[in-house]
This record gives C-alpha cells, structure tokens and sequence, in this order.
C-alpha cells in the first residue's frame, strides 16, 4: 500500500482501448492508521468496467452489476449475487449473464420504480470505438432480462453513460435525464443534454422510442441533477469532456434553461458527484477530470447555489500519473464519497472518497485530514489495490449489512474484480448525531 498527505496545494475513459495488461499485486489484509482493509473475494469475470450495486426485488436479492464490453465481438451484462454467503464462501457466489445485446454497456442502475409497471435496470450504452458508437438507453426487466427494450432513436455515433429519473414536466411521470456524445474518428465532437418524455402507462412498457428534449448542446459524458425540494429550482450540473468545462443549467420558471460556465480551465471534465463534502450543510461538487499528463486530478467546488457562482475550488488530488499505455489513455476515472460505516461506536462527519484510476491502473482512496474542520480540504490518498490494469467504475455499499462497507473494484485488462471490506479504525469524538 503507498500513503500519502495530499489537499489544495496547487502541484481512463478512453484507455479501455488499451492492451493487455500483467498481473495483479494484492494482499489479504491491509491496516492502516485510519482503516482495515480485508480482500474477500476476486471475480473473474471478462473485461468487467463498470459496477453498480442494484436490489432486485422480484427474488430479494442484493446484485453487483457488471458491464463488460470489448472492441470486438458481443457485449454483456452480468450480475453476481448470493453475498449472505458469498462474502465467505467466494465459489459460492452465482454470477448471471443477465443480457448480451446492449452495445457497450456503461452504467447500469435500478430503474425507478416508478418508470415501468415492471421492475428493472436502466444501461447507457456505446463509445467512440468503430462498430460501438451507436449507443441507447435500454430498459432491462429483473423478471425477463432477456426481454430489453430501447428508449432511444437510433442516432448514428452518438452514445451514453449515465440516466437519472425526474418529473420534469411535472405531469406526476418520472421522465429520463441524460447525456449523450459524438466523436467521429475525424472531425469535430458534440455532445447534448436532454431527457426523455415518459408517454405514460398506457405506452410506457412499448418499445418505440420516448420523446427526446434536448436542454443544452456540449455536455457529453456524465452530470447529476438537484434538487432539494419541490419549490427548489430544478439544477443540472454537467461536464464537458471534449469542451474541457464544468456547467450547470437551471430551470427558470418560464419553463426555459439558464446555463452557466462554472470552470472552463479544468481540463477534460469527466465524472461529477453531489456531496456535503467539509459537512458544512451546504451541497458540494466532486469532479474529476481525465488527462494524460500532471493534470490529471480530482477536485471539489463549493457553489453558492443562489447564484450558481463557484465561492472557492479545492484540488484534493493531482499529478496522477498515467502508466497504462495506449491511444488517450488517461486518469483518473470515476469518484465515488461515501460513509465508511454505519457500525455502532464509529462515525464520521466527512465522507470518505474512491477514485477509480483508470489510466493510473490504481484504486485511491482519500481520507479527510481532519474530519471535524469544514475548512481543512486536506486528504491523506492511500494506494487500495495496484492491479497494473485499466481500473474502471467501482462501486460500494455495505452487501451484507453488517455495518461495514464493501468496496467493489474491476481491474479491466485483468479480467478481475476485487472484492474489500473495509473497517475504519478511527472515531470521530464529535461527530454529528
């Protein structure tokens, strides 16, 4: 394991195209000053690269989800369940081919149970590569995962990564926010925001393609919307990956979109998540970017959400170095903050961070400095798992509930995926109740 201090001193989405890489360096337990960290299962499953957790309440089971994808030949959807006893006993964990006709699956997440009489997962799909870059949202039913359906017009070489649900015409329906890109191999990228109309129940279930509203041209890759309470203004925040910024759009109440720049010099603007980051009450933004040089960072803003104006910007990681080799490869990947634990005599104020490297072919975790200071933006990164492969989007939760979280990390190249619990080793005297 490699620890060290990192914070606001001033100093890979496309390296899945990458080649193979060698194998994997991993222990059974780590212990650090702030956790320990106990390897409880490695899956073999091919080319995993993204992971989500997801309840599928037709068998009361807790899922991992994997995408796999690969330049050539089909692609899948895979779910690995039975952690009651998995967690234990690894071979007796049972891994699932849920679907292998979603071109390039990204994320997969629960569906909101809202959307469809059914239940089910929602996958964002295609990438830039020859032959893939057509993507869709699909609808994939728990009870008939072999049954998906297509939301979206077939629109050549643009794809998707990520959908969140919303009734943003407020006619009592959750509608589909989501982003989608276009990069040809020669010429100019774009990219759009917009969602998806939910026709209703009476056509909901049908396979013919939801009515599309774009809100905005250039965000591309990821974004996340909020919106604290019904009579709060409805914001999506976005990153532009090939526009290299970070953009918010606000729903005014004529119905039109307000759209702010709100860092232009960031990079290629990447993944983007919500969290009271300094628990401080006031909801903050957690970025990476995705370079191939020592610009390559993870980095948090505090937004004054009356005015959309960024109040102070906090590199909390930077100079991750970029060992996968390949065309564009870069780091880092996804960012995930999360509660460490929710086991009786810990707590913490501050989330905790997973940066999935990607290019930097490592899983970092950063741990606040000092949990009970909302202006101390100082972590300490500690090196998780060094799998000298493509590091892809993990996922955590607490699987099993005990208390403790579990970490779930895809070494892509390797064709593994790291299974950790982790246990902090630390109590924080005046957390918050």
């Amino acid at each position: 394991m490699i620890y060290r201090c990192v914070g606001t001193r001033v100093p890979t989405f496309f390296s899945m195209l990458c080649a193979f890489s060698s194998s994997l360096a991993l222990a059974k337990t780590f212990v650090t000053e702030d956790f320990t960290l106990e390897e409880r299962s490695i899956l073999s499953i091919k080319r995993p690269g993204y992971l989500s957790l997801a309840f599928d309440p037709t068998n009361q089971q807790n899922h991992l989800l994997i995408s796999s994808f690969q330049l050539f030949g089909a692609d899948s959807l895979f779910s690995v369940t039975n952690w009651q006893r998995g967690l234990a006993k690894p071979e007796e964990l049972d891994t699932t081919l849920l679907n292998n006709n979603i071109t390039w699956p990204n994320e997969a997440r629960t569906a909101n149970s809202e959307l469809f009489a059914e239940k089910g997962i929602l996958v964002s799909g295609g990438f830039l590569v020859p032959g893939k870059s057509t993507g869709a949202i699909t609808f994939v039913p728990w009870a008939h995962p072999e049954d998906a359906r297509t939301l979206t017009a077939a629109r050549k070489g643009w794809f998707y990564h990520r959908t969140e649900e919303i009734d943003i015409n407020e006619d009592g329906l959750q509608d589909i926010m989501t982003a989608r890109a276009f990069k040809p191999m020669m010429g100019a990228s774009d990219g759009e925001l917009l969602w998806l109309e939910n026709p209703g129940p009476q056509d909901s279930n049908q396979s013919t393609p939801w009515k599309e509203h774009v809100i905005a041209r250039g965000p591309d890759v990821h974004f996340r919307i909020l919106r604290s309470s019904p009579d709060q203004p409805l914001t999506i925040f976005t990153t532009e990956f090939f526009n290299k910024r970070l953009t918010a759009h606000r729903l005014t109440s004529s119905g039109e979109f307000n759209h702010v720049t709100l860092d232009d010099q960031l990079g290629s603007a990447f993944d983007i998540q919500l969290s009271d980051l300094n628990a401080d009450g006031t909801i903050d933004l957690l970025v990476t970017n995705h370079e191939g040089n020592e610009k390559a960072s993870v980095i948090a803003y505090e937004i004054d959400h009356q005015t959309l104006k960024v109040k102070s910007k906090h590199t909390l990681l930077t100079g991750i170095p970029t060992r996968q080799k390949g065309f564009k490869a870069s780091s880092p990947g996804p960012v995930i903050s999360f509660t460490p634990t929710s086991k009786p005599g810990y707590a913490t104020r501050k989330p905790w961070i997973l940066v999935s490297g990607d290019g930097s072919q490592k899983a970092h975790l950063l741990v606040p400095n000092d949990d009970s200071n909302s202006n101390d933006w100082n972590y300490r990164e500690y090196i998780l798992w060094n799998p000298t492969s493509t590091v892809g989007q993990s996922a955590v939760g607490d699987i099993d509930g005990d208390g403790r979280v579990e970490l779930f990390i895809p070494a892509y190249d390797a064709n593994q995926v790291a299974v950790f619990t982790l246990t902090p080793t630390h109590v924080v005297r005046n957390a918050r109740p």
